[in-house]
């Protein structure tokens, strides 16, 4: 329980990092959770509810991938490992792999690609 000194009458008391909570890990973008207060004074309820808090998290989403055999996307010459410009990329060939990523949510996202998977 936090103790916030007394407060003149219309006056108000700011109280910086008085409140802390985690929200769980699968928490959805835009999702909104409620955090229930009371108040007190002396032998007093003074009122108590609930205040919305709209979660931000990241949406990540992939909305384009090329993958060539063909370093001429970077204006290169070809040379002997860039491929047959065939579209796939083959034993010996050198490829390229393009991707645009888009965040659609109310968060920035932070260690957005760590590796890339190829099966």
């Amino acid at each position: 329980m936090l103790e916030i000194p007394s407060i003149p009458g219309d006056d108000t008391l700011a109280v910086e990092n008085g409140f802390s909570f985690i929200t769980y890990p699968n928490l959805n973008n835009g999702e909104v959770i409620f955090l229930e207060y009371e108040l007190n004074s002396v032998n007093q309820n003074l009122g108590e509810g609930e205040l919305p808090i709209t979660a931000a998290t990241p949406v990540l989403s992939c909305f384009y991938h090329e993958i060539s055999d063909t370093n001429l996307i970077h204006h290169k010459v070809p040379d002997s490992t860039a491929g047959n410009f065939n579209g796939h990329i083959e034993p010996g060939e050198v490829g390229e792999c393009h991707i645009l990523i888009e965040n659609s949510g109310l968060r920035k996202s932070r260690n957005t690609i760590r590796a890339i998977f190829l099966k």
